[in-house]
């Protein structure tokens, strides 16, 4: 059985906590939610101390990653730009969820290749980026990483040599010359005149 204690919170932060279980409707008790915080809090600050860190917020666009708050444009007819950007885990245009194919879409109202019209601009950049650039050069890095080394393998066992087939097996007949087909090659050309299908 485990063993319990108390301890101390200031009282809007209970109160605050028991306002979010019951207007999410969480079947968690006060207890339960506190405990499971202190332990996601725990996890959280071993990752950190073992140099990992959390892991960052932000979009992965097949090869390239767009960490929260990029902003994606691109410009439509008329010369007037759309934007969409990074949320979280998410791409957003016009406050909806999107992928950048179908922000290019949507933006200016026809089909675009994404890659070649979308500009990128980093959180903390001035100057926006095509990404059709941004992903050559990560495709460009990827080719002049040197190798990883390779793994030491297990040892394994030399193979035993092949069993030697009974005599039964072993044909007297001597192989067809190179230049020579053998006979169901050539039966195989053989072409009926009379044949019909059925």
């Amino acid at each position: 059985m485990l063993s319990c204690t108390g301890i101390q919170l200031p009282t809007d932060t209970l109160y605050h906590l028991l306002d979010f279980l019951r207007n999410t409707g969480s079947k968690l008790d006060a207890s339960a939610a506190a405990d499971e915080a202190i332990r996601q809090w725990l996890a959280r600050m071993q990752l950190e101390d073992d140099g990992l860190g959390p892991a960052p917020q932000g979009y992965q666009w097949k090869t390239l990653f767009l960490p929260e708050g990029t902003r994606l444009s691109v410009t439509c007819q008329g010369g007037d730009s759309a934007y969409a950007y990074v949320v979280g885990d998410r791409l957003l245009f016009h406050g909806e969820p999107t992928s950048p194919n179908r922000f290019a879409k949507e933006a200016s109202g026809y089909v675009r290749n994404a890659w070649t019209d979308i500009t990128v601009r980093f959180p903390g950049e001035i100057r926006a980026k095509s990404a059709y650039a941004l992903r050559r050069a990560l495709e460009r890095a990827a080719k002049e990483q040197p190798p990883l080394p390779e793994a030491p393998r297990a040892y394994c066992p030399p193979a035993q040599p092949q069993p030697e087939l009974p005599a039964i097996f072993n044909s007297q007949k001597p192989l067809p010359a190179a230049d020579e087909w053998p006979y169901i090659d050539r039966r195989a050309l053989r072409v009926y005149t009379d044949w019909e299908p059925f």
